[in-house]
Parts: C-alpha cells; sequence; structure tokens
C-alpha cells in the first residue's frame, strides 16, 4: 500500500473512530479534532468540535457586519461568566459565528436575563481568513488553580473589584473582531491572559491559511500556546 494511501485510511479511521467516542462522552466533555494537510485528501487542515455542553439548546448561525462594533466601543459578555468586557481597539471585521438561540423567549440560556448580549459563542471566521474554534472546557488542578485562581466575578470582589478575566464564549467574539491573522489572534488572546486572565480553563483553535494554533489555558493566568504542523493528528 502506498504511504499517502495508508496515511489517508489511518486518518479516517482515527477521525471516524474519535467521532463515534465523542457521541458516547456524558455532557460537558466537549471533543476537538485536528487533522494535518499532509494526512488528508485536500491537502489543508482539518479542525472540528463536539459541543456535548447539552442537547435541549438551538443553535443560530450569524454575521457580524464590518463596523458592527467602532472603535473604543464598550463589549460586555455575558452576565453568567462574569462578565468580561472589552474596548475595540478598531472598527470591527466581518465575521461569522455560531451561537445560542437568544431569540425564542428573548433571554439568554445561559444567564436567564434579557439577550442584549452574545450568548455561548462558539466558533466562525472573519473577513480577513481567520477561524476561532473555542468552548472546549477544561479543567484545572485544583493545586495549580489554588495559586493561580480563576479571575472570575468572585476572585474580582475578593480584589478590590478588579477586572474579570475572560470567558471562553466571548473569544470568539473579540479575536474575530479584533485579529487580521492567525498569529495576531494569537497574540492578543494571550494578552488577555497575562492581563486579564480567564474566568474558566479551556481549550481554542485559532487558525488562517498559513498557521493553525492551539492555545489551552488551566488557571487563572497560565497557558500554553503550540503552533500545530501538517503532520500531526491531535484529539
Amino acid at each position: 500500500m502506498k504511504r499517502g494511501m495508508l496515511r489517508r485510511l489511518l486518518c479516517t479511521c482515527v477521525v471516524t473512530a474519535a467521532a463515534f467516542a465523542a457521541t458516547t462522552i456524558s455532557a460537558s466533555a466537549c471533543t476537538t479534532i485536528y487533522v494535518g494537510g499532509d494526512l488528508n485528501e485536500e491537502g489543508t487542515p482539518f479542525v472540528a468540535r463536539t459541543e456535548d455542553y447539552g442537547s435541549d439548546y438551538n443553535k443560530l448561525w450569524f454575521i457580524s457586519e464590518s463596523g458592527n462594533w467602532k472603535q473604543g466601543d464598550h463589549y460586555v459578555g455575558c452576565p453568567a461568566y462574569g462578565p468580561f468586557e472589552w474596548d475595540f481597539t478598531h472598527d470591527s471585521y466581518r465575521f461569522t459565528y455560531f451561537t445560542n438561540d437568544i431569540y425564542y423567549d428573548g433571554t439568554c440560556p445561559e444567564c436567564g436575563k434579557k439577550a442584549d448580549h452574545y450568548s455561548y459563542t462558539e466558533f466562525g471566521t472573519n473577513e480577513k481568513g481567520v477561524s476561532v474554534s473555542a468552548t472546549e472546557t477544561l479543567y484545572g488542578n485544583a493545586k495549580v488553580t489554588e495559586v493561580d485562581p480563576y479571575r472570575d466575578a468572585d476572585w474580582a470582589k475578593e480584589n478590590g473589584n478588579a477586572r474579570i478575566g475572560i470567558e471562553e464564549t466571548d473569544i470568539p467574539t473579540i479575536i474575530l473582531a479584533e485579529a487580521s491573522s492567525a498569529r495576531e489572534g494569537v497574540e492578543l488572546l494571550l494578552d488577555i491572559y497575562e492581563n486579564y486572565g480567564c474566568v474558566y480553563a479551556s481549550g481554542v483553535f485559532i487558525c488562517d491559511k498559513d498557521e493553525v494554533w492551539y492555545i489551552e489555558s488551566c488557571s487563572g493566568t497560565q497557558y500554553v500556546a503550540i503552533k500545530l504542523n501538517d503532520n500531526m493528528i491531535f484529539l
């Protein structure tokens, strides 16, 4: 069997097995899959995820038009997670995004309040070709988070109303609105982790036509960012 055919067969088997396994995992255990460009027939990287958060959330696909936020506009995330707040550094780029249904009864299914904010935004792509796949929820070791706690509302209150860290569902909106390349998006997210921290641990993919990055945080301000190769499979 030729090496290329063997690689494609291996890739198919691994992805199929991962997809099957994802259907058997209990709730709150999202699964991420990455297949490098050298290991699939199209020759381009493959990124996918399952959401195992719940089966009763309607999902909607939207487009945020260019300039939806102007330079200096103030973003406020879902109150259930802080909320995280951000001032846009320039007029926002146009991007697609996939999120919870906030129109069924006019309330956010996350916080139960009036839906005047985005609700559990998971992934999307902007006009510059930057894509983000987020909300792979993780859990940090208790000994680590004791030293470097999550920057949530309780932490902020205990520390003199310090600013709250970013929540995983805010990441697609901020990165897609602000970043013109995957590298720029990674640098922005890491800067936020260092200066704001995060509310919960999570794994995030940020990619464009040139690069694919995986960023993982498991405590308040610490992270790892890895540029993924074309000859690897990542689950």
